[in-house]
């Protein structure tokens, strides 16, 4: 039987020093192609560096609005109607933000049982409460804020919307969107420009007469993000006409709202 000696073939004079020859030269092509790819990788890399600070942010605030849609849903499948925008006592006073109500379905019972549910926002109880912000509120900018428990992320109140700040208002159910302009055309909850406390009643009061309250510019890439009535999550530019965004405001306007792609 004839055998190969692998070991002794690497000191074989003639056929052996080719063999060499060849895996020396793969080798080195080998670390060349390397170095290349290594190269070519650096350089489209590098230069993303500068966004990160926005892609990242940008995406973990698209997460909490989604964690909000959700928590919207379940409270309207439970309740039959979206929250309302404010809680008021029985003599129309407000008493906290519809934030405060979202809690046991965002994983926060504990927060939510430490409330006076009858007593507001401000209270000598709920005011220290404050501090206990869900990360969920929080928005993740670029920027300092001077306010540690303030919320981006409110509602429009008023002008036809989904929301209405009146001890009087009308709760709207998921059938009551859909027959009119529909949930895929209906904001629901946004990025606003100017935060507010997060348990205190105030949002975005919205007037179809009025300039239109400031959204967005929390990121580098200037826009906001929204959340329709169907929980879907956008990311919209600011140089989406303003027509558009009214018409997204309003619940039953009756407008031909052509969504950017």
């Amino acid at each position: 039987m004839i055998t190969r000696n692998h070991e002794s073939r690497g000191n074989v004079k003639g056929d052996g020093q080719p063999l060499i020859r060849k895996r020396t030269v793969r080798l080195i092509l080998s670390i060349f192609v390397s170095l290349m790819i290594a190269f070519v990788v650096v350089a489209i890399v590098v230069p993303m560096f500068g966004r990160v600070d926005e892609v990242g942010p940008r995406q973990e605030s698209a997460w909490h609005l989604w964690d909000i849609a959700f928590a919207m849903h379940d409270y309207a499948n439970n309740h039959k109607t979206f929250p309302p925008a404010v809680v008021y006592d029985s003599h129309g006073k407000p008493l906290y933000s519809w934030r405060v109500l979202l809690l046991p379905y965002l994983q926060e019972k504990p927060l939510y049982s430490q409330f006076k549910l009858d007593e507001p926002w401000d209270s000598p109880n709920n005011k220290p409460l404050l501090a206990q912000m869900p990360h969920v509120y929080r928005t993740p900018s670029q920027y300092q804020r001077n306010e540690p428990y303030a919320t981006h992320y409110q509602v429009f109140t008023g002008g036809g919307a989904i929301f209405e700040a009146s001890p009087k208002a009308h709760l709207l159910s998921f059938k009551d969107i859909i027959a009119a302009d529909g949930m895929n055309k209906t904001l629901l909850v946004v990025e606003a420009a100017e935060p507010v406390l997060w348990t205190k009643p105030e949002d975005l009061p919205y007037s179809p007469d009025r300039s239109l309250p400031q959204l967005g510019g929390l990121f580098i890439k200037k826009g906001f993000w929204a959340m329709m009535a169907d929980g879907g999550t956008r990311w919209f530019s600011m140089d989406m006409d303003e027509e558009t965004i009214r018409a997204m405001i309003t619940w039953n306007g009756g407008e031909t709202v052509k969504l950017p792609d």
